[in-house]
């Protein structure tokens, strides 16, 4: 049987990486998301960017589960959620509804 203290180390790695291969994804979708306005092909850099995007984050996760084992896969799932949420509440855009009269006197 595994050494728990190697074992809880190997998930806490596996998260860290799902972090990094999260924020990479949910980042590049950002730039490419406010790229497209000005983009003169905006489906040929949706595509290109779509498979470079999934391209990193399967390859990320192959390479943290090359040895056969599926809870590192869950961490580094986890760690790659934990990307989204963080990115998502560090990289909000305002509204762009707009307030109600009575709002937005005070």
């Amino acid at each position: 049987m595994d050494d728990p203290l190697l074992l809880t180390s190997q998930l806490l790695v596996s998260v860290l990486l799902g972090l990094v291969l999260g924020a990479g994804y949910f980042y590049a979708l950002w730039v490419t998301i406010h790229h497209v306005p000005q983009a003169r092909h905006p489906a040929l850099l949706l595509l290109a960017s779509a498979v470079l995007r999934l391209g990193m984050l399967f390859t990320g996760l192959y390479f943290v589960t090359a040895s056969g084992h599926w809870e590192r896969l869950l961490a580094a799932v986890a760690g790659i959620i934990l990307a989204r949420i963080l990115l998502t509440r560090w990289l909000s855009i305002p509204s762009a509804t707009p307030q109600r009269p009575e709002e937005a006197d005070g």
